[in-house]
């Protein structure tokens, strides 16, 4: 049995977020949409399958995953799992493997749940940030690529007080 070839994994803030944000500055209750791109280096051997594992941060709250379009030659899936706050998907299969050559890109879209408050961003208390990584595997591999962190940046949350007076 051959061994597969091996993967690579970039990931990236993707170039298209919510409300045309262009900075790495994200507000609580934001979404941040996260870019993997997948790639089978080999030319002569094929991954058959390249698995991503993303471990969300306890302060981002899964949302959804978009798959490249299905004019691709290899099939995909993706799944949540919530108790261990882990995103994974699978380019490729047995019968549409992920051949040597491909690339997919797979954007992950996660909510930021709330303000990292012990992981400030060094200098700035004003602001916390959250790290994110990921790492991909082809079928028979066992070293992962490990792609990251992409570091967002939240501001600290100003109360919205608001008062108001009845009579009775």
């Amino acid at each position: 049995l051959a061994a597969s070839g091996e993967v690579d994994l970039v990931k990236t803030l993707d170039s298209v977020q919510e409300n045309g944000n262009t900075t790495d500055v994200f507000q609580t209750g934001g979404l941040v949409r996260y870019n993997l791109k997948l790639s089978c280096l080999s030319m002569t051997t094929e991954c058959v399958t390249g698995t991503i594992t993303d471990v969300l941060d306890p302060n981002l709250e899964f949302v959804q995953v978009y798959r490249p379009q299905e004019t691709v030659t290899f099939t995909s899936s993706a799944n949540y799992n919530a108790a261990s706050r882990t995103v994974t998907i699978v380019a490729g299969s047995e019968a549409k493997p992920f051949m040597g050559g491909d690339t997919a890109e797979f954007v992950v879209v996660a909510r930021v749940k709330s303000f990292p408050a012990d992981n400030l961003v060094p200098g700035d208390p004003a602001h916390g940030q959250i790290p994110n990584s990921a790492s991909a595997l082809p079928k028979d591999g066992d070293t992962p690529r490990v792609s990251g962190p992409v570091v967002i940046k939240v501001p600290k949350p100003t109360p919205n007080w608001d008062v108001e007076k009845r009579t009775g």
